[in-house]
C-alpha cells in the first residue's frame, strides 16, 4: 500500500473516530444505533493508532497486529446499514431524507 493511500487512510479514520465519537453522545438516535456508533469509534480510534504507528515506523509494530479494530468497524457499520435499510424499506413513499 502506497503512502498516499495509508495517508487517505488515516484521515478517514480520524473522521470516524471524530464523528461517530459524537454521534454517541446524541440522544435522539436509537440506543441500537449509538452502540453502533460506539464500535465504529472503538474500531477507527484502534486504525488510528494502528497506521500512525505504521507510517512512523514504530520499532516492531505492523498494522496487522490491530486487525481486530477492523472487524469492529465494520460490525457497526453493517448495524447502521441495516438499520437506515430497514427504515427505508418500512416507510412509506414520503421521503425519509431532506
Amino acid at each position: 500500500m502506497t503512502m498516499g493511500l495509508l495517508g487517505v487512510d488515516l484521515v478517514a479514520c480520524v473522521t470516524v473516530t471524530i464523528a461517530s465519537g459524537w454521534l454517541v453522545t446524541e440522544r435522539l438516535m436509537s440506543r441500537v444505533a449509538r452502540v453502533a456508533c460506539a464500535f465504529l469509534a472503538a474500531g477507527a480510534c484502534v486504525n488510528t493508532v494502528g497506521i500512525y504507528g505504521m507510517l512512523t515506523n514504530v520499532d516492531g509494530f505492523f498494522y496487522g497486529d490491530v486487525w481486530p479494530s477492523e472487524v469492529m468497524v465494520d460490525i457497526g457499520l453493517a448495524t447502521l446499514m441495516l438499520r437506515w435499510a430497514v427504515r427505508l424499506h418500512l416507510a412509506s413513499h414520503e421521503p425519509v431524507c431532506p
